[in-house]
């Protein structure tokens, strides 16, 4: 009887191999936050995913901590790098 008392205390207090749909929700990012092509997955701030949508055509991603994602899409004429290879003459 030893042995099988054993056996059931080793299985109930065993931890779970398996996830819980809670813990699975709180570990992976849903597919349902993107919702578009080009959509790139950021955060907006610890644990927090957050959306930025594709831009539209001859845009780049730039860094503005203006906005809540601390990114947000620009023209390249406002890239400062071309202008300052201009005035270097390149």
């Amino acid at each position: 009887m030893t042995r099988a008392r054993d056996i059931a205390n080793l299985i109930n207090t065993a931890p779970s191999i398996y996830a819980t749909d809670s813990e699975v929700a709180a570990s992976y990012v849903a597919k349902s936050l993107v919702d578009a092509k080009g959509d790139i997955v950021t955060a907006t701030a610890d644990d927090t995913p957050a959306r930025v949508a594709v831009g539209t055509n001859g845009k780049f991603l730039t860094a503005d901590s203006t906005q809540s994602t601390g990114l947000a899409w620009a023209d390249v004429s406002t890239d400062p790098l071309p202008q300052a290879l201009m005035t270097m003459g390149a």
